[in-house]
């Protein structure tokens, strides 16, 4: 237990715990906001210019400014210490865009979208009234990915906030760098003992990272793997 209480022992704990929960809720929301309004209207084969659309977004994938250019364009549009620096450059995932309007083209009848504009409802209300509640396994999947995406992201955060917005993992990460750094400055104990404490904390700060996705995944765990496989490419 010891690694655990040199962990728990750092004052700045709660406050990162606090932060990536924010971060988290937040981003997920829009992540899966932006994923699903970016997927429905290219599902949509009467979309216009529906290819180059996608041929344009598909191209993001493989190609980017770098750390430099956003960097730079996220401090000239005031984002710097800002938490909407760590959601706003990535903008939209498009590896989860693609998961979903496959979902879309082959598991939500067309028939049934047709018949609601024949209804009188316009697309926005197909929308939100077939498209949406039909497709909740999916969006379990995205909530996932989300949420371990954001969770687990510190180096974003190290590259625009300041200490006190730091979230949990990167508190976690200068645990872990304090901890080595007075290993090495062994003083009256002894260097094995000093690198066993060392270890202890860096596994202890592993378990408590991973602890909250490792909790909230059982009850999400059957959306996931139904959305998973129905989302997938069909050949």
């Amino acid at each position: 237990m010891e690694g655990y209480k040199a962990v728990f022992a750092n004052s700045d704990l709660f406050n990162g715990f606090i932060n990536s929960v924010k971060y988290t809720v937040i981003g997920t929301l829009y992540s899966v906001i932006t994923v699903y309004i970016t997927a429905y209207p290219l599902s949509r084969k009467d979309l216009p210019g529906r290819k180059w659309i996608s041929i344009f977004f598909i191209i993001t994938m493989y190609f980017g400014g770098g750390l430099i250019p956003t960097y730079l364009v996220v401090r000239d549009t005031g984002l710097l210490n800002n938490m909407w620096a760590l959601f706003l450059p990535g903008g939209v995932g498009m590896g989860n865009v693609i998961i979903v309007r496959n979902f879309f083209e082959n598991n939500i009848p067309k028939e049934l979208m047709e018949a609601a504009e024949i209804d009188g409802a316009d697309n926005f209300t197909v929308f939100l009234k077939v498209v949406v509640p039909l497709s909740r396994s999916i969006m379990a999947v995205i909530v996932v990915f989300s949420m371990v995406a954001f969770w687990n992201d510190w180096f974003t955060a190290l590259i625009y906030l300041q200490k006190e917005q730091y979230p949990f993992p990167l508190v976690l990460r200068g645990i872990l760098i304090t901890t080595e750094a007075m290993s090495n400055m062994t003083g009256g104990l002894g260097y094995a003992e000093a690198n066993r404490l060392t270890e202890l904390v860096k596994f202890a700060s592993m378990i408590v990272a991973a602890a909250p996705m490792l909790i909230i995944y059982p009850f999400v765990q059957k959306y996931f793997e139904q959305g998973f496989m129905t989302g997938a490419v069909k050949g």
